[in-house]
């Protein structure tokens, strides 16, 4: 029975060894490894069964309960039943008096493993021998209690009696044996479990925190790399693959040497830790990454010196702190032309700016530089710059001015492309002299180009630092600009109202000149012209009397025409505005344009087709056609060709914007070009001015352009040049589209009435110009003309009310003392008794019977100066019309 036990024992002894055997070589927990360990056991189990202890027919002890047990303990629930189904099915074929008694063994002892392993909470690597013997003890009263279930009652008591001795001594012993041997390797197993896990957390480590380690073998030449030092340097994981010649070609060029000498050092200084920072350039995709190193030199007894080290990929904080950097650099530009700003007081010249560009070279650590600006002529301006003449730039008081037309260069293509652009070689500056290296960078702000910065010839060569540095002040600089180039639209704005606010006052003034002179001359000139006239018809057998009266008139004529000038250029001529088409004055003009330019000045009428109507007073509108070609005849002394083209045109409001005088909205234009010689830039602003005229003296009195000026304005109208010199000059005016259908067409000219004859009507005559009176009466009477004559509104008051109902027309001046011409006319129309026409004449009327430049409906109006047959034909139009017993007062 002994021998038997101790056969057992040894089974037991061999399948621990087995275990850890094939324990060793799992690397998992998995399921079907630990199915695998309960057919080991379940076999070993079988075997023991073949090694019995032979207690009596078909009934057999054997080490089946320790196998189980541990089976149980150290496989868990699967392995537990993979061993009891291969135990119990050997067990169960044997069969005999013992077979219940040997699967109750099989099933209990591996309960019991289990129930220890669950106490335990599956943590067997760490059980001791007390917890092993435990286990022995519990299993062994769990198989002694089986065999009650021997055949025939009671041969198991009986067998308990004889074997428990031996079994509860040695089978607890040989558990706990076994149980040691695989706690042991179970040990190993989690030990490398956990050594496994150690590497993998220091990769994961090494991976999250770019770290990675190396040695290096000076004797064998060979470095030895962790994984993650093979990433960082972007190459494919092998061990032993790279050398210190491959290690130091992966090193930024710049920084190779330095790196080199760090490394070699530990050897010549001993084991002291070294660090070394240094850039590097990754061999899947070339990228320069940054490493930060530490290192030393291990030399003990028995083992070959060699280094050890560790680097990490300290990219991201290096651009960190490069941004850093910069962003404290640009920060500290900025304030130091901020207060280059604060300091000027909200000046923008070029002092201002030059001390910007001296901050900036400075920062930027370049020998040369320059600060351009784009100045609201579109021209570029760089302060301070000298001139040179191979580049024939303009200059004016010290800047460098350069047009942009032909020139080339670094700025040129910078500022022309919108973009940054470096350059090596020979460059060549604007101011004529040569550097190495240039970078410039346009000022830009809302696509609109306001100035640029270059630097040339720096410490070193530029990095893609200096460039978004560079970028970063033009963009700062870019809103000061703008706002520089909008004070100088303000400024220029200002300056253009100042003129026009100028050229108002002019106006006015001369308008109150004429007007105070209008009067007063025009009387006289009618008074001259009169007489002249008379004077002529009376003296025709006299040839040098008819010659004198002829040049009196000839001359009263031009005093009249200046005067009238006068008052259209300061916008106080009445008004009679018409709805028409403009063509149809155009074309009705032409015959008259034709004998005005001579025959070597060719004429060509365009457009004119569906034209939209507009108001003005169509003898105006021919004035204006008239002295356009006049002004155009003049500018083509060799002859040429003259254009007059009429087009619908819509203004937009950016036209209207840029061009102070005009509205918005649909007009029809009116241009007149000529082929001529084309109009002085400097004279372009002056030629609306009155008097002013670059012809010769004698030649013309300044007054052409001005009369069409004024015409064009008080027709609600502008008016527009466009000229250079021998390349002809086109005058553009815009009339407002008309909402009312057209009122007026062209007639035939009229010929020369006969003098109009009075039928013996009564004409009350109120003028306080003695001569002019006088005059009047004269003509009127020898009409045939009962005439009623009073020098003033009081003297004509009394004649009325002493003929009331003879009075067929009041003729009356406009302006007279004490009572106005139309007050006058109202007085008398409220008397009772029947109403008498009324016939207005005056040579400035004060805005009595005109409005806004226009004449009042209803009103007739006789403008001074006038001959007597103009006099007598419209007192006979007045006569014959249709008399409605009112005067019209408003427009």
């Amino acid at each position: 029975m002994y021998a038997s036990l101790a056969q057992n024992a040894a089974l037991l002894v061999g399948l621990g060894s087995l275990y850890g055997l094939t324990t060793r070589l799992r690397r998992d927990e998995g399921r079907w490894v630990r199915a695998a360990a309960g057919l080991l056991f379940g076999f070993a189990a079988v075997v023991g069964m073949n090694l019995p202890l032979h207690y009596a027919p078909g009934i057999i002890y054997d080490g089946r309960s320790i196998i189980l047990a541990t089976a149980g303990l150290f496989t868990g629930g699967t392995g537990a039943a993979v061993s009891v189904v291969v135990a119990g099915a050997y067990r169960a074929s044997l069969g005999g008096a013992g077979v219940w008694a040997g699967l109750a063994t099989i099933g209990g002892c591996a309960l019991v493993g289990l129930a220890f392993r669950r106490a335990w909470h599956n943590r067997t690597d760490n059980l001791g021998i007390a917890s092993l013997y435990a286990v022995g003890i519990a299993a062994h009263v769990v198989m002694l209690a089986s065999q009650l279930l021997l055949q025939p009652w009671p041969e198991g008591i009986s067998a308990i009696g004889r074997i428990w001795l031996p079994v509860m001594i040695i089978f607890p012993i040989a558990t706990v044996l076994v149980g040691l041997l695989m706690v042991t390797v179970e040990r190993n197993v989690q030990m490398g479990r956990d050594l496994r896990a150690s590497v993998s957390l220091l990769k994961e480590s090494q991976a999250i925190g770019h770290v990675g380690s190396w040695r290096y073998d000076e004797n064998t030449d060979t470095l030895t790399c962790s994984e993650e030092v093979h990433r960082i340097f972007g190459r494919d994981y092998v061990e032993d693959a790279m050398t210190y010649r491959s290690f130091l070609e992966s090193i930024h060029p710049d920084d190779r040497a330095s790196a080199d000498a760090a490394f070699r050092s530990p050897a010549e200084r001993g084991p002291d830790t070294s660090e070394t920072t240094h850039r590097i350039i990754r061999a899947d995709d070339a990228r320069v990454r940054f490493v930060r190193e530490k290192f030393a030199r291990v030399d003990e007894p028995g083992q070959q010196p060699h280094s050890i080290g560790f680097l990490q990929d300290i990219t991201e904080q290096q651009e960190s702190e490069d941004a850093l950097r910069e962003s404290e650099r640009r920060s500290a530009i900025r304030s130091r032309i901020a207060q280059i700003f604060l300091t000027a007081e909200g000046r923008l010249d070029d002092v201002v700016l030059m001390r910007v560009g001296d901050v900036v070279l400075e920062a930027m650590q370049c020998r040369y530089g320059l600060l351009g600006y784009v100045d609201e002529e579109g021209t570029w301006v760089c302060p301070g710059a000298a001139t040179d003449s191979s580049l024939e730039p303009g200059s004016s008081e010290g800047n460098l001015v350069v047009m942009g037309h032909g020139r080339s260069g670094v700025w040129v293509r910078a500022m022309a492309e919108r973009r940054t652009i470096i350059e090596s070689g020979i460059v060549q500056t604007p101011e004529g002299s040569h550097i190495r290296r240039a970078m410039d960078v346009p000022i830009v702000s809302q696509e609109q180009l306001l100035g640029n910065i270059l630097v040339g010839d720096p410490e070193t060569d530029y990095v893609e630092n200096d460039v978004r540095f560079l970028e970063s002040v033009a963009e700062y600089l870019a809103p000061i600009f703008q706002a520089k180039m909008q004070l100088a639209e303000r400024e220029r704005e200002s300056r253009q109202l100042q003129d026009q606010l100028q050229q108002t006052q002019k106006m006015e003034s001369v308008g109150r000149l004429a007007g105070g002179i209008a009067h007063d001359f025009n009387n006289l000139l009618t008074a001259i012209i009169g007489y002249a006239e008379l004077g002529q018809a009376q003296s025709k057998g006299d040839p040098a009397s008819d010659e004198a009266f002829r040049e009196i008139r000839t001359s009263a004529d031009r005093a009249a025409a200046l005067t009238h000038q006068l008052l259209a250029f300061s916008r106080r001529q009445p008004l009679r505005p018409r709805v028409l088409d403009l063509s149809a004055v155009t074309e009705s003009t032409s015959g008259l344009l034709r004998r005005l330019i001579g025959e070597d000045v060719e004429l060509a009428l365009r457009g004119g087709e569906g034209l939209w109507p507009v108001e003005v007073d169509p003898g105006q509108l021919e004035q204006i056609i008239v002295n356009l070609a006049l002004n155009a005849r003049d500018a083509m002394p060799g002859g040429g060709r003259l254009t007059i083209e009429a087009a619908n045109v819509e203004l937009w409001e950016e036209y209207a914007r840029a061009h102070p005088d005009s509205e918005p909205g649909p007009h029809v234009m009116l241009a007149v070009s000529d082929t001529g010689t084309g109009i002085d830039p400097k004279s372009l602003p002056r030629i609306f001015e009155p008097f002013y005229t670059t012809k010769e003296i004698g030649k013309g009195t300044g007054l052409g352009l001005a009369t069409v000026y004024g015409i064009v304005k008080q027709s609600g109208g502008s008016i527009y040049v466009y000229s250079e010199p021998d390349q002809g000059t086109t005058f553009k005016v815009y009339f407002p589209r008309a909402d009312r259908p057209l009122d007026w067409a062209p007639e035939g000219r009229p010929t020369p009435a006969h003098r109009a004859q009075g039928g013996g009507e009564t004409i009350l005559v109120v003028e306080d110009e003695p001569a002019l009176l006088t005059l009047t009466l004269r003509v009127l009477k020898s009409a045939g003309y009962i005439v009623l004559a009073a020098a003033a509104p009081a003297e004509a008051l009394m004649l009325y009310q002493e003929h009331p109902s003879a009075v067929d027309l009041l003729l009356t001046d406009v302006v007279l003392p004490g009572m106005s011409g139309k007050l006058l006319a109202e007085t008398l129309q409220v008397t009772p008794g029947v109403s008498p026409r009324v016939l207005f004449m005056s040579g400035y009327t004060q805005n009595v019977v005109v409005h806004e430049g226009r004449l009042d409906p209803g009103v007739d109006f006789l403008a001074k100066p006038f001959t007597p047959a103009t006099l007598l034909r419209k007192v006979r139009e007045v006569l014959d019309a249709p008399h409605e017993g009112q005067l019209g007062l408003s427009i």
